[in-house]
């Protein structure tokens, strides 16, 4: 790890998440130690936060309360998971059809909306708090650091979901992490040579040392540089993301 990425590990990234009275840190450390618990503690853990949870979606979410109600659903006959497998499933059609109404109405915390890139068809709509972005980036960081990767090392993200529309400020900040994690981002929404010739010679120029993307990228873009024979002889690892790795492309990549 370089002098830089333990900068911005363990200075930057708490500081800035305590200043701005963030929960990454906190997050971040949690999961780092809960990685390594026993698999009898790891499972208790999840049915409280599973409890948690429930009691939320019985009591305060307006969608599910008549959803559970309609399959004559109660909160205190769930008593294990057995039990919890046998609530109705959320549709994606539901989702985006009543994003108001799953939200928690106990809830004070800020809403701010979301969507999923599309790759399956239909971009789902919801709201998102800080403290759940907190979570997905710890959890992030943490799922790719069994690759070796830290934040603030180099890489090349070939992202295949369109990059949403931003006001000015929010474009700014995300340019300016983007710049302090050292992640450059090749939008492969549109996949031809063109694209790839622009991914290898970004590759080149930025020398990643790891490559994250959509599975779909990753394989269209290790052909490119296959049928090439190029090589980025930068890279250390390649992180897929976002859709299934079947056995046959893990190998190939």
């Amino acid at each position: 790890m370089g002098l830089y990425t333990r900068f911005l590990q363990h200075v930057l990234l708490p500081v800035g998440s305590f200043a701005r009275g963030r929960s990454y840190h906190r997050l971040s450390k949690f999961l780092e130690q809960s990685q390594w618990w026993p698999p009898e503690r790891l499972r208790e853990f999840q049915w409280k936060e599973l409890q948690k949870l429930l009691t939320i979606a019985f009591e305060s979410v307006p969608f599910y309360q008549r959803k559970y109600a309609a399959a004559g659903a109660r909160l205190e006959d769930i008593r294990s998971w057995e039990d919890f497998q046998h609530l109705p499933a959320l549709t994606r059609e539901e989702v985006n059809q009543h994003r108001e109404e799953l939200f928690p109405s106990s809830l004070t915390a800020e809403k701010l909306p979301h969507a999923t890139g599309g790759s399956t068809g239909v971009p789902v709509r919801f709201y998102r708090t800080w403290e759940s972005y907190d979570w997905r980036l710890a959890a992030t960081h943490r799922a790719y650091s069994w690759s070796g990767h830290r934040p603030g090392e180099r890489t090349l993200y070939l992202w295949a979901a369109p990059l949403p529309s931003r006001s000015r400020w929010a474009d700014l900040k995300t340019r300016l992490q983007a710049l302090l994690e050292r992640r450059l981002t090749v939008p492969t929404w549109l996949q031809n040579e063109t694209l790839w010739q622009q991914a290898y010679q970004n590759a080149r120029s930025f020398r990643p040392r790891y490559l994250v993307g959509y599975v779909s990228s990753l394989l269209g873009f290790a052909r490119y540089l296959e049928n090439r024979r190029l090589p980025i002889p930068s890279l250390r690892a390649v992180i897929t993301a976002a859709e299934p790795l079947p056995p046959a492309v893990r190998r190939y990549l």
